[in-house]
C-alpha cells in the first residue's frame, strides 16, 4: 500500500470512526428496507380469484382425495404469486431465448432470472412468495403454456399425465416428504400456474371475482366435512362425446380396464355398452371442441384414441 493511502486513514480526532459507524448503520437500514417482499407485502385490494381458478383448485384436490390425501388449503398469497407470474410471462416473455417458463423478467419488484441458465435458479423460485407477499415459506411451481386459452381441465389433465408434475400433485417421488399446507392457483390467457408451500398462509380471506364473495382458506375442507352422512348427488346430464381408448367383447375385461385406469389417476374413466361392445372412455364432454382438444393432448398417451358420440 502506498504511504499516502495510509495517511488518508489516520484520524486522531476519531471523527472518521464516527462516520464509519454511521455508514454501517445506514447500510444496515438500507439492507433491511431492501429485504425480499418489503415493498410488496400488501396484496392489492382489487385482487381476486376467477371461477376458472377455483375450478382448477377443486380438480387438484378432488384428485388428491381419490388417493386419500389431504385437501390443501387455498392460499391468497401463493395465488397472487401465480397471478403475478403468468402476467409477467404473458406481457414480458422472460421464457424466450433458452429460458423456460419458471423464468421472471426484470420488469417488476421481484428478482429476475433465466431459470434454465441461472445458477441461482432454485432460490429464484423459492423466494418469490417472500418477494411479493408476506408469506414466509418457500414456493414451488408447476406451470404450462398453450397457444390457445388454457382451461382448468386441460391444465389438470396434462399435469396428471406427466410423471414429474403428477408426483408433485400427489406428494410422490422427490416430493414424498413434503407436506403441502398452502396452494396458489392462476389461469390467464394460455398460462396456468400452481404454487405449493409448506407454511400456512395467514392471509385468510379470498375474494371471488365473479360475485365479489369471500372465501376462507379452508372452505373446501369444511365443505367436505359438513355431514357424516353421504351427500345425495344430483344426476348429471347425459354426456354427448366420449374419448374412447379401448373396446372389449367381454364386460369383465372392460370393467377391469376401467379399474386400472381409475387407479392410475383417470378418475373419469367409465364403461359404455353400445352395439354389443363394451367401450372404455377416459373423459366425456358436452362440447365437441373440448373433446377434440383433449383427444389431441392424449394422442401420445393412448394410441388410436377416438371420439364416440352418444
Amino acid at each position: 500500500m502506498r504511504p499516502e493511502c495510509l495517511n488518508r486513514f489516520h484520524d486522531p480526532s476519531g471523527s472518521l470512526k464516527m462516520l464509519f459507524v454511521a455508514a454501517i448503520l445506514l447500510a444496515l437500514s438500507l439492507a433491511l428496507d431492501a429485504q425480499p417482499g418489503k415493498e410488496a407485502q400488501k396484496i392489492p385490494g382489487d385482487y381476486c380469484l376467477t371461477g376458472e381458478e377455483i375450478h382448477l383448485y377443486r380438480l387438484i384436490n378432488e384428485y388428491r382425495m381419490f388417493f386419500d390425501l389431504d385437501i390443501i388449503p387455498l392460499s391468497k398469497s401463493l395465488s397472487f404469486v401465480a397471478h403475478t407470474h403468468v402476467r409477467d410471462l404473458h406481457e414480458n416473455r422472460p421464457d424466450l431465448f433458452s429460458c423456460n417458463l419458471h423464468s421472471w423478467s426484470d420488469k417488476g419488484v421481484w428478482t429476475p432470472c433465466c431459470y434454465a441458465k441461472d445458477p441461482n435458479r432454485t432460490n429464484c423460485m423459492w423466494n418469490k412468495p417472500r418477494e411479493l407477499t408476506s408469506y414466509m415459506g418457500n414456493g414451488q411451481e408447476i406451470i404450462l403454456w398453450e397457444n390457445i386459452p388454457a382451461t382448468p381441465r386441460s391444465a389438470f389433465d396434462q399435469w396428471r399425465n406427466f410423471e414429474l408434475t403428477n408426483n408433485m400433485l400427489l406428494n410422490r417421488g422427490r416430493w414424498q416428504e413434503n407436506n403441502w399446507k398452502a396452494i396458489g392457483i392462476a389461469v390467464y390467457e394460455g398460462y396456468a400456474s400452481v404454487w405449493f408451500g409448506e407454511v400456512i398462509d395467514h392471509e385468510v380471506l379470498l375474494t371471488v371475482c365473479d360475485d365479489l364473495s369471500e372465501l376462507t382458506a379452508d372452505w373446501l375442507i369444511r365443505e367436505h366435512a359438513v355431514d357424516d352422512e353421504p351427500e345425495t348427488v344430483a344426476s348429471e346430464p347425459v354426456p354427448v362425446y366420449y374419448l374412447i381408448v379401448s373396446s372389449f367383447k367381454e364386460r369383465s375385461q372392460a370393467e377391469a380396464e376401467v379399474k386400472r385406469l381409475q387407479k392410475g389417476g383417470y378418475t373419469d374413466a367409465k364403461m359404455i355398452e353400445k352395439d354389443n361392445n363394451f367401450r372404455v372412455s377416459v373423459h366425456d364432454y358436452t362440447e365437441l371442441t373440448e373433446a377434440q382438444k383433449m383427444r389431441r393432448q392424449l394422442n401420445n398417451v393412448f394410441k388410436g384414441i377416438w371420439i364416440m358420440e352418444n
